[in-house]
């Protein structure tokens, strides 16, 4: 009997790269988003000086 190639350990790789580009994604969101309620509340501070 010939043994198998494990297939599954690329596979798990490739999912494993796939969510750390999420996770990078998610965060690069995050941090634009931190980024624009800052601004906003900047302008909102020098505008009204609430």
């Amino acid at each position: 009997m010939q043994k198998q190639i494990p297939s599954r350990k690329a596979g798990a790789k490739a999912v494993a790269l796939d969510r750390s580009k999420e996770l990078k994604r998610y965060y690069t969101y995050v941090l634009i988003a931190t980024l624009l309620c800052a601004a906003f509340a900047l302008s909102l501070h020098a505008i009204f000086g609430l």
